[in-house]
């Protein structure tokens, strides 16, 4: 049987999905980027929403390790947005998180204590206690919160 195109592309964008994954987990936060980029991209051109979204997230977060605070909150307000309008509680836990870490970051206690209000919201709703749990303490150890 033969793989259609979409079906290549999206195999390609698996891996470069694999591969960033790996270098955003070394360090390699530039070498990240281009990888998720790539893999965006992928995504995009098959329209492949879900991976679309979850690429775009993990992009955000490598903008964030580089301080490229501008282009990472345009991209999670840009995939918020869809996932408000396809009610995905998953993404927009994991949105409101990044976005909360966006913030400390920067140094907004305001932003960065509504954005993990947010989250904790969401990772309730979705029964993950843990993740509760570990935001809750990261409120209470954030150096913004403590300022």
């Amino acid at each position: 049987s033969t793989i259609s195109e979409t079906d290549k592309l999206r195999q390609e964008c698996a891996y470069y999905y694999s591969i960033s994954e790996i270098l955003l987990k070394k360090g390699r936060y530039k070498k990240a980027e281009d990888s998720y980029r790539i893999a965006f991209n992928l995504a995009e051109q098959t329209n492949w929403k879900r991976v679309s979204a979850y690429t775009a997230s993990w992009l955000a977060v490598t903008l964030l390790e580089r301080h490229e605070f501008d282009e990472a909150e345009m991209l999670i307000n840009t995939t918020l947005k869809s996932a408000k309008e396809h009610m995905d509680k998953r993404s927009l836990a994991r949105l409101y998180h990044i976005l909360a870490s966006l913030y400390e970051k920067k140094g907004d206690l305001v932003g960065f204590l509504k954005c993990a209000e947010l989250a904790i919201e969401q990772f309730e709703k979705l029964g993950m206690t843990a993740a509760v749990t570990q935001v809750k303490q990261w409120m209470e150890n954030s150096p913004t919160s403590k300022d």
